[in-house]
């Protein structure tokens, strides 16, 4: 965005939905499932505290609504990091639409989680394995 460049009003259902077709052709039907899901919360939390476009946001409502999506929802930290991390793919997104200013996604803090947090200890057999391996070597 310009230094000069007035921000767009856009609504941030509206946001959603570009955001959304922006996507679309990028991603997987289920990731693009998931990012709307996780969004409406955020655009459900817009609608409840008044805001009517998301040049009104302000980084204390981005932090306002961390707690109370981690309130509201009872989310434990995985969950609460992965629905952070969509909203700041959603805002760098808003930036390059000029509807917040273009670094505004970098206010956003996403909690850090503990290192074994962040994955499973689930096993998949050896035959699952291979068979992976092999779509792997085909069709890489």
């Amino acid at each position: 965005m310009q230094p000069n460049t007035e921000l767009i009003e856009i609504s941030p259902e509206a946001a959603l939905e570009r955001y959304l077709m922006h996507r679309e052709p990028e991603v997987s039907k289920q990731t693009l499932q998931s990012h709307e899901y996780r969004l409406n919360h955020f655009v459900k939390w817009c609608k409840e505290n008044g805001i009517e476009a998301l040049s009104d946001l302000s980084p204390r409502d981005l932090q306002d609504f961390r707690y109370w999506r981690q309130k509201d929802g009872d989310l434990n930290d995985v969950t609460l990091h992965t629905q952070m991390t969509t909203l700041r793919v959603f805002l760098k997104w808003a930036g390059d639409y000029e509807a917040v200013p273009q670094q505004f996604f970098e206010r956003l803090r996403i909690p850090k989680l503990p290192r074994d947090q962040n994955s499973r200890d689930t096993k998949i057999s050896p035959e699952r394995a291979e068979n992976i391996l092999n779509y792997l070597q085909r069709y890489e």
